[in-house]
């Protein structure tokens, strides 16, 4: 199976393990700046350095408890009672001081996390709509959502609060250190020896939680994945009983995210009984104790220094935990940032021209109402043609889908496209949206190779309607107007209303529109679930007509649908196809017939071509061949 996916696209999912190591640079040799963990920060350098100053300012009065704390029992057991209150005194006021510089801590840098994540998803969704349609051939919409929710809420949250508490941490461990060698030398390098067991047993850690931090976030790519899937299509999924049978998919996918959870697990177990309580709780502090109460009965160290070290030696040991779980939350989100930089980075394959997501350039007549930006080029405009074009999709790149095609559609005029099913009548619409560039040949508009048009301009030429009409969430006056978004002038209701109903009548919808309690503003459901296909494909006609297209594709678009509903969408098609050039993907004979000109697809070739009155005869007796309908 794998030998049959896009090379190229296959080979960027199985580097996921380097894509850490490739974010390390900062410059791709092409001048282009890539996205690294570097990069992300530095976004948010200010309230980042504004959380690690008062984090500064408030580490004196956190690390003066042991201090006091000390002190507190020393003046206990010299009995002098006015020193004891005295500061126990001092010892509130810098509780009180440490509590308020807290309350700065958390908030700056909790708000800091929300930017990142603001900022992450929103430039991870505008790299993944900047995407040729190939790398979504290839790519689960799953696991794409999973990295825009999961995995840059991992990222942005590790990095904030790692950030926060390994500065503070190492800050604490190292005013800490300073504080034991000064209380006594000698104990203090009796801590020290446990360092060279820490570097160790950390290094061994690391390597296995990082390559087991990836394994994670793809596990959990693809569960959400799965779920994704089955809950579009539910609708499937409850017209097969297949409710278990999904259950069981989604079930092993989760399953294997537990077990990777469960062995992270262990290793965390070993790690911290190791690390925390068997080195730092027990071996080293039981050499302190046995150390120290060895020079207390030889008289070279007093009770208040000794349990001053104690207590410095506590807070050692948790900042020291501390520092490991940022550690082990930085490795973890290492399998989060890997994901995401790779898309952040990732370079798209030829497939759209320039003018994708993000991109504020317009073309020559871009910003003129849409009722003159398809005139603006002058008559004629909407000639098609394709030059012994080549083709195989990217995901299979040994299957020939096209092969030397050449042929013209002149502006104006209607083209039917027929030939069974496989034969490469849908690749020919693909190409012309330039979904996808030829492996050879070149597709032309109007003399000019479609794939040197800016995005947003070639697609306010040409307008498709499909078999599998697909329409958003929201209300069918938002399905209609979804088509205009791309134009460059504010869409107003008020003025762009009367356009609206306009196009709904062009395209024999708007009676029933009218006849709906909320008229235009009736919410369709996901999908337009609770439209019927007639209705559904009735508005995307209207939405086709709205943008005023100068090439209308229409790939079967009444093949699925009853007798009834084929006649009020063929009507409504019939008055749209008026003066614009039309490709028609088609399977009924009054279709094709009604064509100026007809091609016959056959194993990616074209094997007849001319006007419907010479081919009448050749279409009726190949009629069951061509999967053509009376």
């Amino acid at each position: 199976m794998e030998e049959a996916l896009d090379e190229p696209l296959l080979e960027e999912r199985r580097r996921s393990g380097s894509a850490s190591t490739q974010a390390s640079r900062e410059d791709d040799g092409a001048g282009v700046k890539r996205w690294t963990i570097r990069r992300v920060v530095l976004q948010e350098s200010a309230w980042l350095a504004l959380g690690c100053v008062v984090l500064l300012i408030r580490m004196p009065f956190s690390i003066a408890m042991p201090y006091f704390q000390a002190l507190v029992l020393a003046k206990l057991a010299g009995h002098e009672r006015h020193e004891v209150w005295s500061t126990i005194k001092f010892m509130a006021g810098a509780g009180c001081i440490d509590a308020v510089l807290d309350f700065w801590c958390v908030y700056l840098f909790s708000y800091t996390k929300s930017r990142l994540i603001k900022s992450l998803r929103l430039k991870l969704f505008e790299k993944v709509l900047a995407q040729e349609i190939g790398y979504f051939d290839v790519t689960p919409s799953g696991e794409l959502s999973s990295r825009l929710t999961t995995d840059i809420a991992t990222l942005a949250n590790d990095m904030t609060w790692v950030f926060r508490f390994s500065i503070e941490a190492v800050a604490r461990i190292l005013g800490v250190s300073l504080t034991l060698f000064h209380t006594d030398w000698r104990l203090a390098l009796v801590t020290c020896t446990a360092v060279p067991l820490l570097a160790g047993a950390n290094r061994l850690y690391s390597k296995f939680l990082r390559e087991n931090a990836i394994r994670v976030q793809d596990s959990l790519a693809k569960a959400n994945s799965v779920a994704q899937e089955v809950l579009s299509c539910f609708r499937v999924v409850y017209s097969f009983a297949n409710e278990k049978y999904e259950y069981q998919r989604y079930q092993k996918e989760v399953s294997k995210n537990f077990h990777l959870n469960v062995k992270q697990a262990i290793i965390d177990g070993f790690y911290y009984m190791f690390v925390s309580t068997f080195l730092m709780n027990t071996a080293v502090r039981v050499l302190i104790i046995g150390y120290g109460a060895h020079l207390f009965f030889a008289g070279e160290i007093d009770f208040e220094k000794l349990s001053r070290f104690v207590f410095f030696l506590d807070m050692l040991q948790n900042w020291c935990n501390m520092l490991f779980d940022s550690f082990s939350n930085l490795i973890k989100s290492g399998g989060a940032s890997a994901k995401v930089f790779e898309i952040l980075n990732r370079t798209g394959a030829a497939g759209r021209g320039k003018g994708g997501a993000g991109d504020d350039r317009r073309g020559d007549d871009e910003g003129e109402p849409l009722d003159q930006r398809n005139d603006a080029a002058g008559s004629g405009q909407g000639h098609v043609a394709f030059e012994n074009v080549h083709f195989s999709y990217p995901a299979r790149p040994g299957d020939i889908v096209l092969k030397g095609i050449t042929f013209e559609a002149e502006a104006g005029k209607t083209l039917a496209i027929i030939g069974r099913s496989g034969s490469g009548k849908s690749t020919l619409i693909h190409l012309i949206e330039n979904f996808y560039q030829p492996s050879a040949g070149r597709v032309l508009l109007d003399g000019r190779d479609v794939h040197s048009f800016e995005h947003t301009r070639l697609h306010s030429i040409v307008s498709i309607v499909n078999q599998d009409t697909v329409l958003f969430g929201g209300t069918i006056y938002d399905n209609i107007t979804y088509s205009v978004h791309n134009s460059g002038e504010p869409l107003l209701a008020r003025e762009l209303m009367p356009r609206v109903v306009e196009a709904a009548k062009v395209a024999n919808i708007h009676d029933f529109i009218s006849s709906l309690p909320e008229g235009y503003d009736t919410e369709v459901g996901e999908r337009g679930v609770q439209l019927s296909g007639g209705q559904r494909q009735r508005i995307a006609i209207a939405r086709a007509v709205l943008m005023n297209p100068r090439v209308l594709l229409l790939d079967e678009a009444t093949s699925s649908l009853d007798n009834e509903s084929e006649k009020a969408v063929k009507d409504a098609l019939d008055r749209v196809m008026e003066n614009k050039t039309v490709i028609v993907v088609a399977h009924r004979l009054s279709t094709i017939m009604n064509a100026h000109s007809i091609l016959v697809m056959e194993d990616g070739a074209i094997v007849d071509c001319g006007p419907p009155s010479g081919m009448q005869d050749r279409l009726r007796s190949g009629a069951a061949d061509m999967e053509i309908l009376e």
